[in-house]
């Protein structure tokens, strides 16, 4: 990441595609070493929050049906939850 000078910040920006991990309160901690020596850290806590989602459809075997008719319906449900 590179030297840090005192009373300086360095940001620093990464990105993680959090899709398929699992919601849930998480830990991220940073460190500062010199010659393989742990000098100082840090560390904060962040939540990724579940993403819900849900389809459905309905088929019938006919557009329309008599009085009396026997209808055949199918049912599909889907879970588009994906990390939870």
């Amino acid at each position: 990441m590179g030297e840090l000078q005192p009373g300086e910040t360095l940001p620093s920006e990464t990105f993680w595609n959090t899709g398929t991990t699992y919601a849930g309160e998480y830990r991220v901690r940073a460190t500062v070493t010199e010659s393989d020596i742990m000098k100082a850290g840090a560390s904060t806590s962040f939540a990724i929050e579940a993403s819900y989602g849900i389809s459905l459809g309905l088929n019938s075997d006919h557009a329309s049906y008599t009085a009396n008719a026997t209808a055949v319906l199918t049912a599909r449900i889907h879970n588009l939850t994906i990390n939870e």
